[in-house]
């Protein structure tokens, strides 16, 4: 009876050791990691689907928050918040994650975040972007850094145009740079969904 005790005690020791070592991947982002719209989004956004491909090896968590800039100057409309302010990035820190996947891009495009004048997002996106990974470099020195670029806006209002226009010729060429300079690899999602409007 003694053995089989201190064999569960080494069993469920093993499988706490085993659970610690598992490599951490942190998914923070706007709709798009989150799942918005996306059915039973527990299990088929895309950081539920990524768990799957990946398998028992990694732990897989999704902070995404809909509606959210990269950009700390929030509320440049109403509807805009930073994710700087949510409870979900001070989660994704205290995840400790070994990896990160950043998705974000699309809301600070939107011209009321991109261009007010002096709070001109354009101005600080890249400078909020290098302090994001910084902030998961700081809790994890050897953190692999991935940054998306944003998938293609396929919306064809007037004003909607005009942020399809800024995501490709300033918001991407802005995080290729966030990405060279920053020792981060590139998921390039805007080419890879330019004929995927479905």
């Amino acid at each position: 009876m003694k053995k089989l005790k201190f064999l569960i005690i080494g069993l469920f020791l093993f499988s706490q050791a085993f659970a610690q070592s598992k490599i951490r991947v942190a998914c923070i982002g706007n709709s798009i990691t989150y799942g918005l719209g996306v059915e039973d989004r527990d299990e088929n956004a895309y950081p539920a689907k990524l768990q799957k491909l990946l398998g028992a090896d990694y732990s897989v968590a999704n902070f995404g928050v809909s509606g959210r800039t990269l950009l700390k100057n929030k509320d440049r409309d109403s509807k805009q918040k930073s994710i700087f302010d949510e409870k979900q990035y001070k989660d994704a820190l205290a995840f400790e994650p070994d990896i990160v996947v950043i998705k974000f891009g699309t809301n600070d495009s939107r011209e009321e975040n991109w261009s007010t004048g002096a709070e001109d997002g354009r101005n600080y996106f890249y400078k909020d972007y290098v302090d994001f990974i910084n902030s998961f470099k700081a809790v994890n020195p050897n953190v692999t850094i991935y940054v998306c670029n944003p998938i293609p806006y396929f919306r064809d209002k007037t004003a909607e145009r005009e942020q399809a226009k800024i995501i490709m010729e300033e918001v991407i060429p802005i995080i290729k740079q966030v990405a060279k300079k920053n020792n981060a690899h590139l998921i390039d999602l805007h080419s890879a969904f330019l004929d995927k409007r479905s």
